[in-house]
Protein backbone atom coordinates (compact mmCIF):
# COMPACT_ATOMS: atom_id res chain seq x y z
CA UNK A 1 0.00 0.00 0.00
CA UNK A 2 1.80 3.53 -0.52
CA UNK A 3 0.42 6.56 1.30
CA UNK A 4 0.20 10.46 0.31
CA UNK A 5 -1.00 12.56 2.56
CA UNK A 6 -2.05 16.25 3.21
CA UNK A 7 0.06 16.98 6.14
CA UNK A 8 3.36 17.31 7.03
CA UNK A 9 5.17 17.66 10.44
CA UNK A 10 8.72 17.89 11.68
CA UNK A 11 9.80 17.82 14.54
CA UNK A 12 13.21 19.22 16.01
CA UNK A 13 14.81 18.74 19.66
CA UNK A 14 17.50 20.50 20.83
CA UNK A 15 20.17 20.67 23.73
CA UNK A 16 19.57 22.74 26.73
CA UNK A 17 21.89 25.54 27.56
CA UNK A 18 24.51 26.20 29.83
CA UNK A 19 25.73 29.40 30.59
CA UNK A 20 28.97 29.00 32.31
CA UNK A 21 29.83 26.58 29.31
CA UNK A 22 33.26 27.49 27.50
CA UNK A 23 33.41 24.88 24.71
CA UNK A 24 30.68 24.44 22.12
CA UNK A 25 27.92 21.57 22.59
CA UNK A 26 27.30 20.07 19.29
CA UNK A 27 24.41 17.51 18.29
CA UNK A 28 23.65 15.53 15.53
CA UNK A 29 20.41 15.78 13.14
CA UNK A 30 19.46 12.87 10.91
CA UNK A 31 17.26 13.25 8.33
CA UNK A 32 15.34 10.11 6.80
CA UNK A 33 12.75 9.80 3.90
CA UNK A 34 11.55 7.34 1.51
CA UNK A 35 10.96 7.78 -2.18
CA UNK A 36 8.03 6.37 -3.67
CA UNK A 37 6.49 6.49 -7.02
CA UNK A 38 2.88 7.34 -6.91
CA UNK A 39 0.59 6.86 -9.40
CA UNK A 40 -1.04 11.06 -9.37
CA UNK A 41 0.75 14.34 -8.14
CA UNK A 42 -2.27 16.03 -5.77
CA UNK A 43 -2.83 19.53 -7.58
CA UNK A 44 -1.63 22.68 -6.28
CA UNK A 45 -4.01 25.52 -4.63
CA UNK A 46 -7.51 25.63 -4.21
CA UNK A 47 -8.29 22.41 -5.95
CA UNK A 48 -6.06 20.31 -4.10
CA UNK A 49 -3.41 20.63 -1.68
CA UNK A 50 -5.59 23.89 -0.13
CA UNK A 51 -9.21 23.68 -0.71
CA UNK A 52 -11.51 25.87 1.21
CA UNK A 53 -15.19 25.11 1.46
CA UNK A 54 -17.37 28.02 1.74
CA UNK A 55 -21.19 28.09 3.09
CA UNK A 56 -21.23 31.75 2.80
CA UNK A 57 -23.96 33.07 5.30
CA UNK A 58 -26.28 30.34 6.51
CA UNK A 59 -29.69 31.72 8.42
CA UNK A 60 -30.12 30.49 12.02
CA UNK A 61 -33.61 29.41 10.67
CA UNK A 62 -32.31 27.13 7.98
CA UNK A 63 -31.77 24.42 10.78
CA UNK A 64 -34.93 24.44 12.17
CA UNK A 65 -37.40 24.52 9.38
CA UNK A 66 -35.27 23.39 6.50
CA UNK A 67 -34.29 19.96 8.38
CA UNK A 68 -31.09 20.55 10.26
CA UNK A 69 -28.97 20.49 7.23
CA UNK A 70 -27.95 23.26 4.49
CA UNK A 71 -27.46 22.77 0.98
CA UNK A 72 -25.30 20.65 -0.55
CA UNK A 73 -21.89 22.57 -1.22
CA UNK A 74 -19.83 21.43 -4.11
CA UNK A 75 -16.31 20.69 -3.67
CA UNK A 76 -12.98 18.88 -5.62
CA UNK A 77 -9.93 17.41 -5.48
CA UNK A 78 -7.94 17.55 -8.39
CA UNK A 79 -5.18 14.91 -8.73
CA UNK A 80 -3.01 15.66 -11.49
CA UNK A 81 -0.59 13.57 -13.53
CA UNK A 82 -2.04 10.21 -12.80
CA UNK A 83 -0.26 6.99 -14.73
CA UNK A 84 -2.28 3.99 -14.02
CA UNK A 85 0.49 1.78 -14.83
CA UNK A 86 1.58 3.19 -11.37
CA UNK A 87 -2.66 2.48 -9.61
CA UNK A 88 -5.79 2.55 -10.46
CA UNK A 89 -7.80 3.35 -7.78
CA UNK A 90 -7.68 5.67 -5.02
CA UNK A 91 -9.13 5.28 -1.61
CA UNK A 92 -9.51 8.94 0.57
CA UNK A 93 -9.74 9.11 4.45
CA UNK A 94 -10.62 12.66 6.09
CA UNK A 95 -9.47 13.38 8.90
CA UNK A 96 -10.19 15.67 12.17
CA UNK A 97 -11.84 15.85 15.17
CA UNK A 98 -15.26 14.13 15.48
CA UNK A 99 -18.04 16.52 17.12
CA UNK A 100 -19.44 15.13 19.70
CA UNK A 101 -23.10 15.23 19.80
CA UNK A 102 -23.13 13.90 15.88
CA UNK A 103 -20.99 10.83 15.09
CA UNK A 104 -18.91 11.05 11.59
CA UNK A 105 -19.58 14.23 11.47
CA UNK A 106 -16.61 17.03 11.50
CA UNK A 107 -16.85 19.36 15.22
CA UNK A 108 -16.32 23.00 14.37
CA UNK A 109 -14.86 25.80 16.27
CA UNK A 110 -16.28 29.06 16.85
CA UNK A 111 -15.48 31.78 19.13
CA UNK A 112 -18.35 34.19 18.24
CA UNK A 113 -21.29 31.75 20.05
CA UNK A 114 -21.98 29.45 17.07
CA UNK A 115 -22.83 25.86 18.62
CA UNK A 116 -24.37 22.15 18.54
CA UNK A 117 -23.59 22.15 14.57
CA UNK A 118 -20.63 20.06 12.44
CA UNK A 119 -19.51 19.76 9.09
CA UNK A 120 -21.09 16.10 6.91
CA UNK A 121 -19.61 14.75 4.08
CA UNK A 122 -21.24 12.86 1.28
CA UNK A 123 -19.62 11.18 -2.09
CA UNK A 124 -20.27 11.62 -5.54
CA UNK A 125 -22.26 8.86 -5.98
CA UNK A 126 -24.78 10.41 -3.02
CA UNK A 127 -23.56 8.08 0.07
CA UNK A 128 -22.64 9.46 3.65
CA UNK A 129 -18.64 9.86 3.94
CA UNK A 130 -17.92 9.89 7.84
CA UNK A 131 -15.06 11.44 8.75
CA UNK A 132 -12.17 9.15 10.03
CA UNK A 133 -13.43 6.50 7.50
CA UNK A 134 -12.18 5.35 4.32
CA UNK A 135 -14.40 5.65 1.03
CA UNK A 136 -14.71 2.43 -1.28
CA UNK A 137 -12.30 4.01 -4.06
CA UNK A 138 -11.69 5.68 -6.99
CA UNK A 139 -10.85 5.01 -10.23
CA UNK A 140 -7.96 6.60 -11.74
CA UNK A 141 -7.46 8.25 -15.29
CA UNK A 142 -4.75 8.87 -17.52
CA UNK A 143 -3.48 12.43 -16.36
CA UNK A 144 -6.29 14.41 -14.44
CA UNK A 145 -8.52 12.71 -11.76
CA UNK A 146 -11.33 15.14 -10.03
CA UNK A 147 -12.70 13.62 -6.54
CA UNK A 148 -15.87 15.02 -6.33
CA UNK A 149 -17.56 15.52 -2.66
CA UNK A 150 -20.50 17.47 -1.45
CA UNK A 151 -20.16 19.14 2.32
CA UNK A 152 -23.32 20.27 4.32
CA UNK A 153 -23.60 21.86 8.09
CA UNK A 154 -25.89 20.15 10.14
CA UNK A 155 -27.24 21.13 13.76
CA UNK A 156 -27.29 18.37 16.40
CA UNK A 157 -30.94 17.73 17.39
CA UNK A 158 -30.16 19.50 21.06
CA UNK A 159 -29.28 22.71 18.46
CA UNK A 160 -32.60 22.18 17.00
CA UNK A 161 -34.67 21.75 20.11
CA UNK A 162 -33.67 24.33 21.71
CA UNK A 163 -33.08 26.59 18.80
CA UNK A 164 -29.63 26.76 20.10
CA UNK A 165 -27.17 26.75 17.05
CA UNK A 166 -25.77 30.49 17.88
CA UNK A 167 -24.49 33.12 15.22
CA UNK A 168 -21.61 33.74 14.07
CA UNK A 169 -18.13 32.81 11.79
CA UNK A 170 -16.88 29.08 12.90
CA UNK A 171 -14.81 26.67 11.06
CA UNK A 172 -13.53 23.80 10.95
CA UNK A 173 -10.23 21.99 9.09
CA UNK A 174 -9.92 18.35 7.68
CA UNK A 175 -6.92 16.33 6.58
CA UNK A 176 -7.18 13.76 4.01
CA UNK A 177 -5.11 11.01 3.42
CA UNK A 178 -5.15 9.10 -0.19
CA UNK A 179 -4.12 5.47 -0.41
CA UNK A 180 -3.05 4.03 -3.49
CA UNK A 181 -3.86 0.07 -3.03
Amino acid sequence: MKFCSGVLALILLGSGYAAAVEKPVSADVDFKGTLVAEPCVVSPGGEGDNVVVDFGTIPDKTFYYDGRRTWLQPFHILLSECDTSLGKEVKITFTGTEDAEQSGLLAVTSSTGVKHVAIGLITHTGEDLPFNKQTQGDILYNGNTELNFKAYVQASDEGVKNRSVGQGVFEAVSTFQLEYP
